[in-house]
This record gives structure tokens, sequence and C-alpha cells, in this order.
């Protein structure tokens, strides 16, 4: 299957793709498509990572639940930000896992769906060569050891990466290597360098003169893994082809739409102004009560907090906020006003600036917080002209 590759630009934090030997950026090439094209990508394996686990015991019923445990160790960031895509296995519990970035895969989706392209399929670039393989693509190798790894490797690093990586061979049955490049040298030197490094992994080295690409349309590649599952699944487009009777009434209804939309489009555009306007307080608001704190998408982070979830500090400001707050109003906290609040996640502590009527009211409210169970310190506290100005640190229980 001969599709574009696509690839994610760390650098620029954009999308680009190759046409060609050259890469564009994604945005420019999906202009020149014709609108409501379908269209089928291959994800480089620069922008995945292919991993084998082992996990004995576990059947295909129970393998999504059991994946994120088995790899969460071994990943950079917290599990669910990653889209896993099982893709068979090898023997009884070897399985593979294609592992791949939700947010860019989002932003690829947004990208296409801004020119009007519907992505059908997004193939994993080392699952189109055939298993046991190691094939040229311009500057870099791509390999596929089934059992083992899939993985794009620079040309200067493939030595090192495989001495890294095959000395669990042992345990795999390889027969047959096979070796593709449009270089015979090149190929002729890779195969040295397998042949005196592990002399014993592969009985048989064969050498094909032929790139990837036509390693790809010559058939002889694999079935390719589509990493378009579950929330990233393609719908189909089904296109309604409405009988001639209905044109007379089409035409009608557009002259209606005309009128409808001119004043939908004054509402939208106040609406979104609304919007924009309420996204940035609240926006705000969440970076002063949770300073530091890394936003990816906002309306999730607050469902996180709201439900409890995240780490054990910021489900604690539901908690603290709770109980600090129903002292106010009762027993000598009548006159107490808060001015200003936050929450720092790493001390799980609520910080809150308030104003009293003497230093003693101030005590007492701190009295009454540490009845209702929270451990607190008065930060600061000044003479003001006809109040005190002072500062909590609120935190739970001691």
């Amino acid at each position: 299957m001969n599709t574009n590759t696509v690839r994610w630009d760390v650098v620029n934090q954009s999308w680009t793709i190759k046409q060609g030997q050259q890469w564009h950026t994604l945005d420019s090439w999906a202009s020149d498509q014709p609108d409501m094209s379908q269209i089928t990508l291959t994800l480089s394996a620069s922008s995945y990572i292919c991993r084998w686990v082992e996990l004995p015991g576990v059947n295909n019923r129970h393998l999504a639940r059991a994946l994120p445990f088995a790899l969460e160790e071994s990943l950079i960031e917290d599990i669910d930000l990653y889209h896993l895509v099982p893709a068979g296995k090898q023997g009884k519990a070897n399985h593979r896992v294609y592992i791949s970035n939700s947010d860019i895969l989002d932003r690829l989706r947004d990208t296409c769906e801004l020119h009007n392209l519907h992505l059908r399929e997004l193939l994993a670039e080392t699952s189109q060569l055939p298993a046991n393989s190691i094939s040229k693509d311009g500057d870099d190798w791509l390999i596929n050891i089934a059992g083992i790894t899939e993985a794009r490797v620079s040309h200067q690093n493939i030595a090192a990466y495989l001495e890294l990586t095959l000395n669990k061979l042992q345990d795999f049955n390889v027969d047959t290597l096979k070796l593709y490049a449009e270089n015979m040298d090149e190929a002729k030197l890779l195969k040295t360098q397998l042949e005196t490094s592990f002399p014993q992994l592969f009985p048989q080295i064969d050498i094909h003169v032929r790139s990837y690409d036509s390693v790809i349309q010559g058939g002889e590649g694999a079935k390719p893994v589509n990493l378009l599952t579950g929330e990233f699944r393609a719908t189909e487009i089904k296109e309604d082809k409405p009988s001639a009777w209905w044109k007379p009434l089409a035409a009608i209804a557009a002259v209606w739409c005309v009128f409808m939309l001119t004043d939908l489009a004054l509402s939208n555009k106040q609406l979104q102004s609304q919007q924009a306007e309420v996204h940035k307080q609240t926006l705000a608001l969440y970076k002063r009560l949770f300073p530091g704190e890394r936003i990816r998408s906002l309306e999730r982070n607050i469902r996180s907090k709201l439900k409890g979830e995240g780490t054990t500090p910021s489900s604690g400001f539901l908690t603290l906020m709770h109980q600090s707050s129903k002292v106010l109003g009762g027993g000598h906290s009548t006159n107490i006003n808060w001015q200003s609040f936050k929450f720092n996640d790493r001390q799980n502590l609520l910080l809150v600036d308030l104003t009293a009527t003497s230093i003693a009211q101030l005590q007492a409210y701190k009295a009454d917080l540490e009845k209702a169970g929270l451990s607190v310190e008065i930060a600061s506290a000044t003479n003001e002209e006809k109040s005190v100005k002072g500062r909590l640190k609120i935190g739970g229980a001691s």
C-alpha cells in the first residue's frame, strides 16, 4: 500500500508530510486536497513506540485493562496521555503494542477536519515490513524483528541500537533475517556487523537490493496495523443522494436558510465572544488555584479535579475547601472575610488571604478551624486602619 507518510515535528510542534524526498507542513498539503476526500496516511515510526509485552495468563478479553499496568513504569508521562493499540502476539504471552501520544493524534485529526478531509486509516510504518527484516529508508533503517522490536533508527546509531535490543533474541527463533537496501554496499556493511556482533542469532542473512517503498508496493510486506482505534476510530461517511423531486423543496429551504443563517451568524459571533471570555477567566482561575500545574486540556483537568481523580494533593483541594469554608459564618468567624485563596499542590496547602476585626478575631478563627480537624498556621498578620489583614496556611489533619 503506497500512502503519504506523516510525522510529528517536535521542534515546531506541528505535523509534516513527506512528498517525494521532501517534508512539508501538513496544512499546506491538506489545503491542496479536494474537499471531503477520504485519506489514508502512514505514521512514521519516529512518532510512535512499539513494545512487546510479556503477559502470561492474560486473555484477549482482559488485555486492554492489563496493558496500562504493564507499560506505565516504562513510559515518561502518565499512561492516560497515551493511545495504546494491541496488534497481535507471538507465542502465548508476548503481545505487540503500538503506543502514541493522544494529544498529537488529536491535533492530526483536527488538522484534517479543518481542511474537510476524512482520515480513514493511520498505518503504523514498521507494521508494513515483512517480519524479521531491516529496510533502508533515506538516512534511516526501519526494523521489524518479531517479538523484539520495531523502530526507525538513524544509520549512525543502528549498531548501538541493535546491540541494546538484540541481546533478548536468544529466547526467539529467527532462522532468516532479510536486509533491504537500494545500495548493496550499505546492506553488506550491516550484514557484516550483524554476523560479527551476533554470530549465533541469525543463521542466515539474505540481502535484497530494493527500497522500502518497493517492498511495500510489491506486496512483500505484512498487513498494516491501523492506529485509529477506540476514541480515534474513523466514522463512515454516508452520502445522501436525494431524489429529483426533492430539488424544488431544497431550493425553497435554501432561501429560508439564507435569512436564518444571517440571524444565526450575528448570534454566534456574540456567543463566541462570550465563550472566549469565559474560557479566559476559567483558565486564569485554574492557574491561580493550581499554580505551576501543566494544562493539556482545561476541560479534562477540571473534570479530574471535580471527580477527585489525579494525584492525592490535587484531590485534597476539594476536601480542604469544604471543611474550611464550613467554619465561616459560625462561632467566632462572623467577621472574617476571605479576600483570595490559592492551592499548593506539592504541599497540599490551602493559602487564604483574609481580613478580620482584630488579631484576637484571627486567632479565634484559627482555633475554630483546628477544632474542625484542620492544621492551621498564621503565615502573616498586619494591622491596618480598622482591620487586620492576614494569611493562613490550611492543611489536612495532622
